[in-house]
């Protein structure tokens, strides 16, 4: 026969096992870095009683000292959360807890691959114009990052596909030319029919 008193005894173990563990998982999240998300959160969704910009800002200045940061924060990024009330004294906080050559290098990264993109984007488009954008873009791709050898593998396929990329662009801009020739003297053949006939 089963005993109430061992069930509601293993009732209460279980529970309290699970508060502790709520409560260490509960710790962890409190002392984890903070998120560029969290902090939006923190400015945006304050206390009932409305805390000022210096007066919210000022806390998560004092968290930003305790917990760190998860991230490198991007000058777009200052400037949305300094749009949401984030004071400069914050947004330095957040900025410094990041070592100076680490903002640098993230900095690099996040540039060229918009550069990459960039090029991958106007070469998608085919046409000329796009593939003189292409061209700009691998070629600012050079210059600021091939003495990296962090980009070695993009700089290679860039020195490659760039002056390919010119010769198309030399080749197309010659066929058009032609064409441009080809079609002048047809066209003003059938200007001149047509105004033969308006005049008969």
């Amino acid at each position: 026969m089963i005993n109430p008193r061992n069930n509601c005894a293993i009732f209460l173990v279980v529970v309290f096992c699970s508060t502790v563990v709520f409560s260490q998982e509960k710790a962890k999240v409190d002392d984890a870095p903070l998120s560029y998300w969290t902090i939006r959160k923190k400015l945006v969704f304050r206390s009932p009683v409305r805390e000022t910009d210096a007066e919210i800002s000022a806390k998560i200045v004092t968290e930003v000292a305790a917990r760190n940061v998860d991230f490198v924060i991007t000058p777009e990024e200052e400037k949305s959360l300094a749009e949401i009330g984030a004071t400069n004294e914050l947004i330095v906080s957040i900025r410094n807890r990041v070592p100076k050559e680490k903002r640098v290098q993230t900095a690099q990264v996040r540039e060229a691959t918009l550069l990459y993109q960039r090029y991958v984007d106007h070469y998608a488009r085919a046409d000329l114009n796009s593939r003189r954008k292409a061209i700009e873009a691998g070629k600012e791709f050079i210059r600021l990052f091939c003495g990296d050898p962090e980009f070695k593998e993009q700089c290679d396929y860039f020195n490659l596909a760039v002056p390919k990329l010119e010769k198309w662009i030399e080749m197309m801009n010659q066929v058009n030319h032609k064409k441009t020739r080809f079609r002048g003297p047809f066209l003003q053949h059938q200007t001149i029919g047509a105004n033969e006939e308006e005049f008969n």
